[in-house]
């Protein structure tokens, strides 16, 4: 049985002139912000109600007694974080594009998660521990605190009025309770986008460039010079820049100049040397991942058009090898470098499926990766490369589209998410308690559908910069594009098959 997502009684709740010659339907009460689903630009949908004459369904409610949860369990993880010296907590912080997001966490180094009730509704955008237990958390209503590894928070009062979405934490190594926020602009609402507190969060002070605002995505400081800092920067409909500051934030140079101009991501400094990386997957606004040895003064690219896709989101340095850099990137898994950037492999360790976020070694035991994905949740490596699997059970915000079963082995089944700009299929075949990610591109799939011989298809509309948009079918243990994409560019909206 298949699901197709738009041939149901739905409309989408767009503007629209208002109609004055009939009445508008009433809308059931049913659409909340945890059901609803939304298009690509963002419109709701929700259901009219239906008449006396065709009253609604019973439903069954979920999450109660008459369903279990099977999985497979995912959300958009924007966000990791492992404890200093404990590596077996771990925090995951969602941040869906559309919808509430929440933080979860592990106590069994990322084998089971429980969402923190302080932060149920919070979309989380950074986390950050300090030495101990005390974690710092960006979000959409400012930046909190937990001072027991994360189980209980605080909401530190920033000051800066309704628009307080903090991109990024950043803490100063050098200097305990000094840490800064990067802030979004709101499309032109928030001015202060960049702060810097000096009493751990209790008050905030803006240290924002001229000429801005600016959506301030990332923040790094020099380990070694804490008035080196360094600030990235990304427009939410284009453009994008860093500027550097050596005397604390007191003034500031951009050094943008030689870079892409499209939105950034991810900024670290080293003593002389900043690694950038950053770009959307809608528009060509590539960035991949740039060098500087001079303070941003000129820019090298280590990426190149051999780059699957030039979208990076998150990147880390690796801290037994800097020789040995790893990217998240939006659609192709992790890409690794060995040699500082000189050459590079793409989709490593088995992750070539994956839509990644963020990444985080463990600092207590640097052989723990985890990777936090757009839908699938998270990842672990238990020897810093090669997957050991989906570590992501009670994580359950995962956008499924459409479910069908093998006519001839009811006990397979199979699965089509997306979120924004990703997706994939994931399968079962011992009726849903244990699941794999079909090794497709990271591209929105609508419905899955097995023919009369168990031959499994799926469909999808793109992104294209990440692959085409088309049917794909599943031959032996890999999968083949059989069309009708009809060019280069996103041409084809494809919802549903039938066999």
């Amino acid at each position: 049985m298949i699901f197709p997502l738009l041939l149901s009684a739905a409309v989408f709740a767009a503007p629209q002139p208002q109609v004055t010659s009939r009445p508008a339907p009433a809308f059931s009460p049913l659409a909340t912000a945890d059901n609803v689903r939304t298009d690509d630009m963002g419109h709701v949908a929700v259901s009219p109600v239906a008449s006396q004459a065709q009253p609604l369904a019973p439903r069954l409610a979920l999450g109660s007694a008459d369903w279990t949860p099977i999985g497979p369990f995912g959300g958009d993880v924007e966000a990791l974080a492992i404890h200093p010296t404990d590596s077996t907590i771990v925090l995951a912080g969602l941040a869906p594009s559309t919808g509430a997001g929440t933080l979860y966490r592990s106590t069994d180094t990322g084998s089971n998660w429980v969402e923190v009730s302080d932060l149920a509704g919070r979309k989380v955008y950074d986390l950050e521990f300090m030495n101990g237990s005390t974690v710092f958390a960006g979000t959409d209503q400012g930046v909190w605190r937990s001072d027991d590894a994360g189980l209980t928070w605080t909401d530190l009062v920033m000051g800066i009025g309704a628009n307080e979405i903090v991109l990024d934490v950043e803490l100063d190594p050098s200097n305990a309770g000094t840490l800064w926020a990067g802030v979004s602009d709101a499309l032109g609402n928030q001015t202060q986008t960049l702060l810097r507190s000096t009493n751990s969060g209790m008050t905030w002070a803006p240290v924002v460039p001229l000429g801005g605002p600016y959506s301030f995505t990332s923040i790094s400081i020099d380990s070694s010079n804490s008035n080196k800092v360094v600030a990235a920067w990304a427009g939410g409909f284009g453009g994008g820049g860093v500027f550097v500051s050596t005397n604390g934030g007191a003034s500031w140079v951009n050094r943008t100049a030689g870079l892409p101009g499209n939105p950034m991501q991810e900024v670290q400094v080293d003593g002389s040397q900043i690694l950038i990386g950053g770009g959307l997957l809608f528009g060509s606004q590539h960035v991949g991942l740039y060098r500087s040895s001079n303070d941003g003064a000129t820019w090298t690219e280590l990426s190149d058009v051999s780059w699957p896709v030039l979208t990076i989101h998150s990147f880390v340095v690796d801290p037994t090898n800097p020789a040995r850099i790893l990217c998240a990137s939006r659609g192709a898994g992790i890409y690794e470098s060995l040699d500082s950037g000189a050459t590079w492999a793409f989709g490593v360790g088995g992750t070539g499926s994956l839509s990644s976020n963020s990444l985080a070694f463990a600092p207590s035991d640097p052989s723990l990766l985890f990777i936090g994905s757009a839908s699938t949740a998270v990842w672990k490596s238990t020897n810093a490369g090669n997957l050991s699997g989906p570590s992501s059970i009670g994580i359950g915000r995962l956008n499924v589209f459409s479910i069908d079963s093998n006519p001839n082995n009811p006990s397979e089944i199979a699965i089509a998410f997306q979120g924004q700009n990703n997706g994939g299929v994931q399968t079962s075949l011992d009726g849903g308690l244990s699941w794999t990610l079909e090794p497709l591109p990271a591209t929105r799939y609508n419905s899955v559908h097995f023919g009369p011989a168990g031959t499994l298809y799926a469909t999808s509309d793109g992104p294209s910069t990440v692959a085409p948009e088309a049917v794909y079918t599943r031959v032996g243990a890999g999968w083949s594009s059989i069309g009708p994409d009809q060019g280069i560019q996103f041409e084809t909206r494809l919802y549903t098959i039938v066999i």
